[in-house]
């Protein structure tokens, strides 16, 4: 068996290859790119093992090493580092560190969820920050109407009624620019949103456990899922 330990940046990484005695065979530096892994991982026909740690792209790097060698781990940065000091006397947790903490076992390593929860955690993500992208350009409207001393008698302002009422305003120039701009994203938004929804809305009910949630008064389909997806890591 051969140990890969591999230090990840932006645009490359520094890996250190090591053998079962924890000598270095190997270091080098790729760039992040399926092809250059594949060069430094195929030229071996030995089984190996690689650890990375759980910063910045690496779901990318897991994702590309499984389908190159037997086992990946994620170690967990602050553990690792914690670890290292103890035990490998350095303070700076680098790819030789990685490698010979996994040959040695010591690798506290992180839950990895399988590829499809990563892939719906990111589709409830995106619907998230799409909604606070809307809820901040409603804000922004509320705020434009509060400025110009303006009250509206409407539940949801943003319904039928109350955009007719928008539309209706009179404003000076710049808030009425203003104004349509904000109600012109607004509708990006919305467009965008509704087909992640029904996204979402399509892949909950063949979840068990989803089913059961939306039960509860006050949750749907995306709050069940994300309660589900949570409990993932919990487990």
């Amino acid at each position: 068996m051969k140990y890969y330990g591999i230090d990840i940046h932006k645009k490359y990484s520094v890996y250190t290859l090591i053998n079962e005695e924890g000598v270095v065979l190997e270091r080098g530096k790729i760039a992040n790119e399926p092809e250059a892994f594949a060069r430094v991982m195929n030229h071996s026909t030995e089984k190996a093992k690689a650890v990375i740690e759980a910063i910045g792209n690496w779901y990318y790097i897991h994702d590309l090493l499984e389908e190159l060698i037997e086992e990946v781990y994620v170690a967990h940065p602050q553990r690792t580092k914690d670890i290292a000091s103890a035990r490998v006397k350095t303070d700076k947790v680098d790819a030789t560190t990685l490698a010979q903490l996994l040959r040695t076992d010591f690798i506290p390593k992180s839950f990895v969820p399988s590829r499809e929860v990563r892939e719906l955690r990111e589709l409830l993500r995106y619907r998230a920050s799409l909604v606070r992208m809307r809820t901040r350009i409603k804000n922004k409207i509320h705020a434009l109407l509060t400025k110009n001393g303006l009250k509206h008698p409407f539940s949801d302002l943003f319904g039928k009624a109350g955009r007719k009422w928008l539309t209706n305003l009179e404003l000076r120039p710049v808030y009425r620019n203003a104004l349509e701009g904000y109600l012109r994203i607004l509708d990006v938004l919305d467009r965008e949103i509704l087909p992640v929804t029904r996204e979402i809305n399509a892949r909950a009910p063949a979840n068990p456990g989803a089913r059961l949630l939306v039960s509860i008064p006050g949750i749907g389909h995306c709050t069940a899922l994300l309660i589900l997806l949570v409990k993932v890591d919990i487990d």
